[in-house]
C-alpha cells in the first residue's frame, strides 16, 4: 500500500517470522530482502521484495543503494532481524513513539527473550530509557539519522561494531536515542555464539574509529503504575544484582523435591525470568523441572505445599496461568491430580491443617485457570474442611500456611475476620528476619488490600541488608518483586 510514511526493511530467510508483523492493521510498508533461496515463499507477502545474499546491514545498504528514492519517501526506517515476534500494532506503536518522543534512533525492548545486551531487556519501571546504544538487532532510524549512519552498514561484512559509532556520527544528545520499554517484542531464537569473523571485524572497527561498547543511560520516563511496585527502581536493580550473586554462589545439593527443593528452585528461576525478561533463566527452570519430575513419587503422600506434592502440582498450574509453559497442565498433572483427589477422599478426616492448606492452594490455582464449576466445588470442599479445624491446629501451622488457608477461605466467600486478625497479631509478635517480615506483610496485603501493609513492604525492602539468600529467602523476595500494578502474581 502506497502513502505510508514509515518503512520496515528486513533481511529474511526461510524461517522468517515477518508474517506476524502484518497481523492487524499495519501503517507501514514492508520491504523484504531475502538472503537465501526462499524468495518464492514470500512473493505474496509484500510488493517490495528482492533477493540479495549477505549479512543484514550489508544487504540493507545495497538495497537502499539500488532504491535511492526510498530515502525521500519515508520519515522513519525500522530494520529488525527476521526472528522477532511482534505484530503490526507493536510496530505502529514504535513509529508513533519515535515521533512522540522526538527520537532519532531507538528500538523496542525485549521481553522474555534471548539477548546479547542486558540493557535491551524490558524495564517495567519505564516507558523508555535514554541511552547511547541501540543494537543492530532492531534499530529504528529517523530519515536524517539513517542518512548520516548509512555508510557504516557497508564498512565491513557483518556489521559488528557499527552500533557504537552511531551516536558519535549523530552528535547524539541525551534524549536522541532510547530503548522503548512500553513496546515489548520477543527474540525467539537463542543467540548464536560469536564467530571469529564477528570478533575480528568489531575489534578492527573499534580501532579504526576509536570506539568502545560502553553502554550509558541518560534518564528515563517512568511507566504508569511504577509507583505501585514494592520497591523503587534502583533498589530493584540492586536486588537483581544480589540474585545474580546468589545464583553464582548457590549449589543445589538437596534431597528435597518440592517447593523447598528442586521445584522451588525452578519456581524461583521462573520468577526471576519474569523480573529480568531473560528466556535463558526460564529455559534453566524448565530443565530442572524436567529432571525433578522423576522424583515426585518420593513425596506423593505428602500434601503440604512447602515439601510435598501439592506445591509441585500448584507450580505447574502457576506456570501455565502465567504463560511460562504452553502445554495443558491437565495433561501433565492427570496422574498426580487423581492421586491427590483419591488421597483427599480417603484421608480427609485425618488431614492436618497444613495438608489441607496445601491441597487448597493447588485447587485454587486449578480453579482460577479452568473456571469450571467442578473445580470451584473442590475448593469449597477443602475450605469446609479447613473451617472445622480448631484454633490450636491453626496456631501450630506456620504463618505462610495460615495465609494460604485464609486465601482459600476468602476466595470461597468464607472470610473469617477473627482468623485474619489473629494472623496479623502473629506476624506482629513473631521473631523473624527482615526479609521474612517483609514477605509476611506482603501476604497480609494480598489478604486485606490494606495500603498500610503495602507501605510496610516497601519500607522493609528499602532497608533490607545485603545478604546471601537461601532458597526460601530467594523465593520470597522474587515473589514480592513479581508484584505489578495488575495485582499479585499467584
Amino acid at each position: 500500500m502506497m502513502g505510508h510514511t514509515d518503512c520496515v526493511i528486513s533481511a529474511v530467510g526461510r524461517n522468517s517470522l515477518h508474517r506476524q508483523w502484518l497481523e492487524g492493521e499495519p501503517h507501514f510498508d514492508l520491504h523484504l530482502i531475502v538472503y537465501d533461496d526462499s524468495a518464492d515463499l514470500f512473493r505474496g507477502d509484500t510488493e517490495h521484495l528482492c533477493q540479495l545474499k549477505g549479512y543484514k546491514l550489508k544487504v540493507v545498504y545495497r538495497y537502499l543503494e539500488l532504491h535511492p528514492e526510498l530515502m525521500g519517501r519515508y520519515d522513519y526506517f525500522f530494520i529488525p532481524d527476521d526472528d522477532l515476534q511482534m505484530d503490526a500494532a507493536a510496530i505502529n506503536a514504535l513509529f508513533e513513539a519515535m515521533r512522540r518522543y522526538g527520537l532519532r534512533v531507538a528500538q523496542p525492548a525485549l521481553r522474555m527473550s534471548y539477548f546479547s545486551w542486558k540493557h535491551t531487556l524490558r524495564d517495567r519501571y519505564c516507558r523508555l530509557r535514554y541511552t547511547n546504544f541501540v543494537e543492530m538487532m532492531m534499530p529504528c532510524f529517523s530519515r536524517e539519522a539513517l542518512e548520516k549512519v548509512l555508510f557504516t552498514f557497508d564498512e565491513n561484512e557483518t556489521g559488528w561494531g557499527t552500533e557504537a559509532h552511531w551516536p558519535r556520527l549523530l552528535h547524539a544528545g541525551p534524549k536522541d536515542m532510547a530503548i522503548v520499554d512500553e513496546i515489548g517484542v520477543v527474540h525467539a531464537r537463542p543467540i548464536q555464539p560469536r564467530r571469529p569473523l564477528h570478533r575480528q571485524e568489531q575489534e578492527a572497527y573499534f580501532r579504526k574509529y576509536g570506539l568502545t561498547d560502553r553502554v550509558e543511560e541518560y534518564g528515563t520516563l517512568p511507566a504508569d503504575g511504577a509507583q505501585d511496585f514494592p520497591c523503587f527502581r534502583e533498589r530493584c536493580r540492586q536486588f537483581k544484582a544480589m540474585f545474580a550473586h546468589w545464583l553464582q554462589e548457590e549449589r543445589m545439593a538437596t534431597a528435597s523435591v518440592g517447593e523447598d527443593g528442586h521445584f522451588g528452585y525452578a519456581h524461583f528461576l521462573f520468577l526471576l525470568a519474569r523480573i529480568t525478561e531473560s528466556q535463558r533463566l526460564a529455559d534453566a527452570a524448565l530443565d530442572i523441572l524436567g529432571r525433578a519430575q522423576d522424583w515426585l513419587g518420593n513425596i506423593k503422600n505428602d500434601m503440604s505445599f512447602g515439601h510435598g506434592i501439592a506445591g509441585c502440582c500448584w507450580l505447574v498450574e502457576f506456570l501455565a496461568r502465567n504463560g511460562f509453559i504452553d502445554c495443558d497442565p491437565q495433561d501433565v498433572l492427570e496422574e498426580a491430580d487423581l492421586h491427590v483427589e483419591r488421597y483427599l477422599r480417603e484421608h480427609e478426616d485425618g488431614l492436618s491443617f497444613t495438608e489441607l492448606a496445601g491441597i487448597g492452594r493447588y485447587y485454587l490455582a486449578k480453579a482460577a485457570r479452568s473456571g469450571t464449576a467442578e473445580h470451584r466445588r473442590d475448593c469449597e470442599h477443602v475450605a469446609e474442611l479447613l473451617e472445622r479445624k480448631t484454633d490450636g491446629e491453626e496456631d501450630e501451622a506456620d504463618i505462610e500456611t495460615v495465609a494460604d488457608a485464609l486465601e482459600l477461605l476468602q476466595k470461597c466467600g468464607r472470610t473469617d475476620h477473627t482468623r485474619l486478625r489473629r494472623l496479623e497479631k502473629r506476624v506482629g509478635i513473631c521473631t523473624c528476619t527482615p526479609l521474612e517480615h517483609a514477605h509476611r506483610m506482603f501476604r497480609l496485603y494480598g489478604l486485606t488490600g490494606d495500603e498500610y501493609f503495602k507501605v510496610c513492604v516497601r519500607e522493609e525492602l528499602e532497608h533490607l541488608p545485603p545478604q546471601l539468600l537461601d532458597l526460601g529467602g530467594a523465593l520470597a523476595l522474587a515473589e514480592m518483586l513479581s508484584f505489578d500494578s495488575n495485582g499479585l502474581i499467584s
